[in-house]
C-alpha cells in the first residue's frame, strides 16, 4: 500500500532524471508544476507493476529459509565468519529485486512518458506492454541497463540495514536498561 501511495514520487524522480538539465529547457521546475502539467493520472503511470512485484517479493520472502538452505549447499559452508556468508546474504537479500529488475526498467520507461514537449511521448499503455516492446525492439539486454549500479546500491543496503538496525536496537536497550535501573533506585 505504501508503494502505491508513494508511487507519484517514483514517477517524479523518473521525470526529473529524464528532463534536460539546462534551466531554459527544463519541462518541470518543481513537483507542483509537474503535477499540474502531468495531471494525477500521469503521476500514477506504471502503478500496475506494484501488485505483481509485491506478490513475487512476498513469495521470495516466504521461501527464504528454503533458499537459505539451497545457498548453503551451493556455497558448501555455514560458517558465519566466512566471506561466502556475505555473498549468501546479498543473494538472498536482493535476489528477488534482481529478478524483478526488468520490470523496474519497464516501469521507469512508462513513468517517464508525458504529453509535454521535452519528454518522451506516450508509447506504452502498461508495464507489460513496455516489457514486450523493449524486448522486441531493443533486445533483452535493454531490460538490464543499470543493473550493475543498482546491484551495488542494493547490496550496500542489504548489508548495512541489519547492522544499523542492530546498532540502534542495542543502543536503545542500553538506554532503556539505564532508565529502568534509575527508576528502581528511586523507588
Amino acid at each position: 500500500m505504501s508503494e502505491l501511495v508513494l508511487h507519484p514520487l517514483f514517477v517524479a524522480q523518473t521525470k526529473y532524471i529524464q528532463q534536460s538539465r539546462v534551466k531554459n529547457f527544463r519541462v518541470y521546475q518543481d513537483i507542483i508544476q509537474m503535477w499540474k502539467k502531468s495531471g494525477t493520472k500521469n503521476m500514477y503511470l506504471g502503478w500496475g507493476a506494484i501488485l505483481p512485484k509485491q506478490a513475487f517479493l512476498t513469495l521470495w520472502n516466504a521461501n527464504i529459509s528454503y533458499l537459505d538452505f539451497i545457498t548453503d549447499e551451493a556455497l558448501g559452508t555455514t560458517d558465519a565468519s566466512s566471506f561466502s556468508v556475505i555473498i549468501k546474504e546479498i543473494c538472498l537479500g536482493i535476489g528477488g529485486y534482481l529478478l524483478l529488475y526488468p520490470v523496474l526498467t519497464a516501469q521507469r520507461r512508462v513513468a517517464a512518458q508525458a504529453n509535454c514537449i521535452g519528454m518522451p511521448g506516450i508509447q506504452h499503455r502498461s508495464v507489460s506492454m513496455a516489457l514486450l516492446s523493449i524486448l522486441r525492439t531493443e533486445g533483452i539486454s535493454a531490460l538490464y541497463r543499470g543493473l550493475a549500479v543498482y546491484s551495488v546500491g542494493a547490496s550496500i543496503w542489504v548489508l548495512a540495514m541489519p547492522t544499523m538496525t542492530q546498532f540502534f536496537w542495542l543502543r536503545y536497550e542500553d538506554s532503556a536498561r539505564s532508565e529502568i535501573q534509575e527508576l528502581l533506585r528511586l523507588g
